[in-house]
């Protein structure tokens, strides 16, 4: 192809999202020469910001940490970041929807609350255990009725993948790299959480190409040469920093082996729909301080909503429908999805949410790039050991190195996961001149406001 030739760098990293970035970062640090190649024209991956209807910078990516992802909240801490609490102690209300009547939706929520005990009990067994059985199976074998709806239904949105085609050894597995003892939607970034990465990419200068698409990783002896649109660099090194699902559109040569092409191609993305809806004030507030901002609804399947508000003088809540009824949703209008999400909004919060002063949707879908949902899934129950097989990457060739937040060794799926692979990827690359002074402590985590 044509385009630049640059010179060589020790390090080329595939992606700037919170993985590639932080591994860059680190590699910066470490006195390394780094060249980051994004094939998108922004930074952050699943994380973005957009301008809403009322003109504020808001979240419509991943938004949400909490109290035990302490290296996210290092970063806010570090680059001055203000976190606001939500009302996640408190307590939270269930609908049956589809047009059902619900009698008493604290007490349908109560009902409800009862399937989180299967997912409780699938994140103690050992994954190895579970065979081969997909989530669907492993779910109708413990519940029937309204609990198996819920739970079938909580697992789609929060894998955004119909359970039917999880493995319950991979969602098990999850669980073991997950350890949370906070509610997850703790906090939100009063400034975004996109800004962070933002910030990252900009300190990075000329060393970051936007709309840089990687085509081609050409290995040799030497090292590799990476072809992208409208570059070409040599490296030493080359990390990779896609979802599994998108290193299948990079061709390298000579090819990856087998076991690798096959373990990232065992993965799938979901699909998740955000919506972001602002009003004059934040009506859906227990003055009693008993009732949380929490819905939940049965029918369509997945749909969650909450308090979201960043800026006290910006009330908002969030809404997230994930797995299939993303997908039907997704083949909607835009207007037919406002209609329906507010129709199920007034159920959850009483006629003012039917007057919003800003409505904001992104339909995060599957694409070659590997995005659609929080993260990639293992569906193949052949490769099993994918996130093994990836992490270890290409046999006795230490220069190319994978790091996604599927690979992550803690919160996979999490953007306190792509950080942590991020980490693990550049101490890969530093490890045969790794240094033996021990690394500063992390700045202390912002004060919730």
């Amino acid at each position: 192809m044509s385009g630049d030739r640059g010179s060589g760098v020790d390090v080329v990293v595939i992606g700037a999202g919170f993985a590639g970035l932080t591994a860059a970062t680190q590699l910066i640090a470490a006195g390394r020469s780094v060249m980051v190649l994004e094939a998108r024209d922004r930074v952050g991956g699943r994380t973005e910001s957009t301008v809403d209807g009322t003109g504020r910078l808001v979240d419509s990516g991943g938004q949400f940490i909490n109290d035990d992802m302490p290296h996210v909240l290092a970063l806010a801490a570090s680059r001055g970041r203000t976190l606001v609490a939500g009302d996640h102690e408190l307590a939270s209300l269930a609908f049956r929807g589809g047009g059902e009547h619900t009698d008493d939706p604290l007490a349908f929520a109560q009902l409800l609350a009862a399937a989180d005990g299967p997912a409780e009990r699938l994140e103690g067994i050992d994954p190895s255990s579970l065979g081969d059985r997909t989530l669907g199976d492993w779910l109708r074998s413990r519940l029937d009725g309204d609990a198996l709806a819920a739970a079938h239904g909580g697992f789609a949105g929060a894998f955004c993948l119909s359970p039917d085609l999880l493995l319950a050894a991979h969602v098990a597995e999850m669980g073991e790299r997950t350890p949370m003892t906070r509610d997850e939607l703790q906090y939100v970034i009063a400034e975004t959480m996109h800004g962070l990465a933002v910030e990252l990419g900009d300190e990075l200068g000329d060393r970051l190409h936007l709309s840089a698409r990687v085509r081609n990783v050409r290995r040799s002896i030497a090292g590799s040469t990476v072809v992208a649109d409208g570059i070409t660099i040599e490296a030493a090194h080359v990390v990779v920093a896609v979802p599994p699902a998108a290193i299948g559109s990079i061709a390298f040569d000579p090819p990856l082996p087998d076991a690798l092409r096959s373990a990232a191609a065992a993965f799938r993305p979901g699909s998740v729909i955000k919506f972001l809806v602002s009003y004059p004030t934040a009506f859906w507030h227990d003055p009693g301080g008993s009732l949380g901002s929490v819905r939940e609804w049965l029918d369509p399947a997945g749909l969650y909503t909450r308090d979201a508000t960043a800026l006290a003088d910006h009330p908002s809540i969030v809404a997230f429908l994930g797995g299939p009824s993303a997908d039907e949703w997704g083949g909607w209008t835009p207007q037919r999805r406002r209609a329906s999400l507010l129709e199920h909004l007034v159920e959850g919060y009483g006629p003012a949410a039917a007057r919003p002063v800003s409505f904001l949707e992104r339909v995060w879908a599957p694409d070659d790039l590997g995005a659609g949902g929080y993260c990639n899934l293992l569906v193949d129950p052949a490769h099993l050991d994918a996130v093994d097989v990836l992490r270890r990457g290409p046999s006795g060739d230490a220069r190319i190195t994978f790091a996604c937040t599927e690979l992550a060794p803690s919160f996979p799926g999490y953007v306190e996961g792509a950080i942590t692979a991020g980490l693990a990827a550049a101490e890969r690359v530093l490890a045969p001149a790794a240094s033996t002074t021990p690394a500063p402590p992390p700045p202390p985590a912002p004060a919730p406001r």
